[in-house]
């Protein structure tokens, strides 16, 4: 465990540097050296790192990505983050949520005490239901909001758990199985949680009424149009003028297949078409051809080619 604790104003934007915040701007600072100061306890393990930690000033900051997936409980204060034209401010009872962003952010933080982790993205893949898209690609989340209170509970249930169960035990602590064991509880419950493209949230009533064959038509099109872009299901839910958990809805009524899994299909056939009409000795490879329709993993992309076809992609290469 690592202690990090700051009591002046000359060193306080380096303490913030140290706990996050790269370039962060001190605006106010409260207590005194007899009082509360703004301090952090940190437990760093492996794939994750939780922060028990109250900061008794105000400030802003901003930085150019965010590679791990930032989870917060907030017990007091508050907290606003933007990214590009999104803006949520959390806090106390909310659960504050960043997904891995490529992007500016910036934000503000308020006299606020918190309960926070960043989970390596990697956890997410991990603790990915089997078979549900490429998620070798990662996750990508639609929203920053809970789907429900009872999602909201499920995330603070799995953080203290995290906290309370394992790392506040110096020997449980000490177990990389233990602690990778919790940081897919508290995976699965992000998963669970916050509307992403690889977990199917329960449809909402409007979702239910707009997940119609029209919408899977719309979608459908779309997807077969785009699939050499990288497109998201944001991206696909708006050209069938949708919410995204419409469309996974009007996929599992109407259709056989998740919007990622039609997808798949689609880059599968095409990569497939690609295969058959090489030339021999013309430079192409399976991998080469795998990765153009976005297949990452050249042992998965092998297996599902065996699935849909019957032969390895190399064969087909070879001798069709």
């Amino acid at each position: 465990m690592e202690q990090l604790i700051s009591h002046s104003d000359g060193d306080i934007e380096d303490f913030l540097a140290r706990a996050g915040f790269p370039r962060a701007r001190l605006e106010s600072r409260e207590g005194s050296d007899s009082g509360p100061a703004t301090r952090i306890s940190r437990v760093s393990s492996g794939v994750l790192v939780l922060d028990e930690a109250r900061y008794a000033c105000s400030f802003s900051f901003d930085f150019d990505t965010m590679d791990g997936v930032l989870t917060a409980l907030i017990h007091s204060g508050t907290v606003t983050y933007r990214s590009g034209s999104r803006r949520e401010t959390y806090c106390g009872g909310d659960v504050a949520f960043l997904p891995p962003t490529s992007g500016p952010c910036s934000g503000t933080v308020r006299s606020m005490e918190t309960t926070g982790t960043i989970l390596d993205p990697v956890l997410l893949r991990n603790t990915a239901p089997a078979g549900a898209a490429e998620v070798d690609r990662g996750v990508r989340f639609t929203a920053h909001r809970p789907h429900s209170p009872a999602a909201a509970q499920l995330v603070r249930a799995a953080l203290l758990y995290l906290r309370d169960g394992v790392l506040a035990n110096p020997l449980a602590r000490q177990s990389p199985l233990l602690v990778a064991s919790a940081g897919q509880v508290l995976a699965h419950a992000l998963l669970t949680a916050f509307p992403n493209d690889v977990v199917e949230a329960e449809p909402a009533l409007t979702d239910t009424r707009d997940g119609n064959r029209a919408a899977l038509e719309r979608a459908v099109r779309f997807i077969e149009e785009n699939a050499h872009r990288e497109v998201g299901l944001g991206d696909i839910a708006r050209a069938a003028r949708v919410t995204p958990r419409a469309l996974q809805y009007a996929f599992s009524r109407h259709g056989d297949c998740s919007p990622y899994g039609y997808l798949r299909r689609v880059r599968l056939a095409r990569a497939h078409s690609d295969l058959k009409a090489a030339q021999p000795g013309g430079g192409e490879s399976v991998r080469r051809i795998a990765a153009r329709w976005g297949f990452s993993n050249p042992g998965r992309f092998a297996a599902a080619y065996r699935a849909a076809y019957g032969v390895d992609p190399a064969t087909t290469l070879r001798f069709w």
